[in-house]
């Protein structure tokens, strides 16, 4: 095997392989990329079992002619050695023996390999449903609610995002029990009913990153144990987290009898600086004015007073700051309403202007 091309055109490939690829497995070769080549160019695969990341180069790339080959290299090693690299530098990747040689330059690598007969390939069934977006409709879709998902939650089905599929509608929501984000896109798959699944928290971080830097539209591909995502030359297949999600629609408030509204950015600001005191802030709303208060343990204290548009009766409830800004920072709207049914149990925070996106987020008790 021996191909060449320049720094810039693995630079990206290789450090997204670097971020799926688990850098300590039992199993050496899962910490490895399997380089393949072929008359049609380079492909670059990585894999841990439980998600796959398939990059296929047909440009930029000059194999040798009739070398359709393979072998695995540590995946962390070459994209370190890639990024050391001068920009627009020229680079040979050959196998020799038991080894991989890089060469740019004056500068020279060996790496060791594993077979690529040891690479274990990722399986997944047929898909049942397949649905195109453009690249800033997901970005979209994502950060609107993936700030949501939890993180180290013993329930396992909450550490992921839900996306629902319907005739009409895409939807994601996210929950860690605390807190819920809800984002819907009004494109859906002809023929389909509801079809749900639970796409695993750090792969939706990988999709994120992998989407960033491309205008491409992006495919969705949806089967009973996996989602595949393809955008351009790259393709992130996932299994899905086993479980059953909450049934979320049972705790949107119906009947809301307080409203806030607000300017996000002042809301934003003014939440930021009181929190600098303590995360846990308190707000008492009267008339045209929301009372932002916070203290701590040593004494020390915070207000901040934010202009708003409420005519109920004066109300107080506390908040974890850090859930509340959350959502100020993942809307994009001039303003927001904070509405509450009678009883206080929970906050639904919408965007004004903005029918696609709703918030969910429990008071903490005094």
């Amino acid at each position: 095997m021996k191909f060449r091309t320049n720094r810039e055109t693995l630079l990206r490939p290789l450090q997204i392989l670097n971020g799926v690829i688990e850098r300590r497995h039992t199993l050496p070769v899962l910490s490895n990329i399997l380089v393949q080549t072929d008359d049609n160019g380079l492909t670059l695969r990585g894999t841990d079992r439980e998600v796959e990341l398939v990059v296929e180069l047909t440009e930029g790339v000059e194999v040798e002619q009739g070398e359709s080959a393979a072998t695995t290299v540590p995946a962390q090693k070459l994209a370190e050695i890639w990024r050391s690299l001068p920009e627009s530098a020229e680079v040979t990747f050959s196998v020799e023996g038991e080894r991989v040689a890089v060469r740019s330059g004056r500068s020279r690598f060996q790496l060791s390999t594993v077979s690529a007969e040891e690479y274990v390939p990722f399986e997944s069934a047929d898909s049942d449903v397949s649905i195109t977006l453009p690249r800033v409709e997901v970005q979209k879709l994502l950060a609107r609610t993936s700030f949501a998902m939890a993180n180290q939650d013993i329930r396992y089905f909450l550490r992921g995002l839900l996306l629902e599929i319907t005739g009409t509608n895409l939807r994601a929501v996210a929950t860690d029990g605390a807190r819920m984000a809800m984002h819907t896109l009004d494109r859906g798959a002809e023929g389909v009913d509801r079809l749900r699944a639970i796409v695993p928290r750090k792969r939706i971080q990988d999709l994120e990153r992998l989407i960033a830097d491309s205008d491409l539209d992006v495919e969705f591909s949806l089967g009973r144990t996996h989602l595949r995502a393809t955008q351009g030359e790259y393709t992130l297949t996932t299994r899905l987290v086993e479980g059953q999600f909450p049934p979320y629609e049972g705790l949107i408030p119906r009947n809301i009898s307080r409203s806030i509204t607000s300017d996000r950015e002042t809301l934003r600001r003014a939440l930021q600086r009181a929190a600098i005191v303590s995360n846990i802030v308190g707000f008492q709303v009267e008339g045209e004015h929301l009372t932002i208060r916070a203290a701590n343990n040593e004494q020390e204290e915070s207000e901040e007073v934010v202009p708003v548009d409420y005519d109920g009766d004066a109300m107080e409830i506390n908040f974890n700051a850090s859930y509340v800004q959350d959502v100020l920072n993942a809307v994009d709207a001039e303003a927001v309403e904070m509405s509450f049914p009678e009883d206080n149990k929970i906050a639904k925070i919408e965007a004004a202007g903005d029918e696609d996106s709703l918030y969910l987020v429990m008071p903490r008790r005094q």
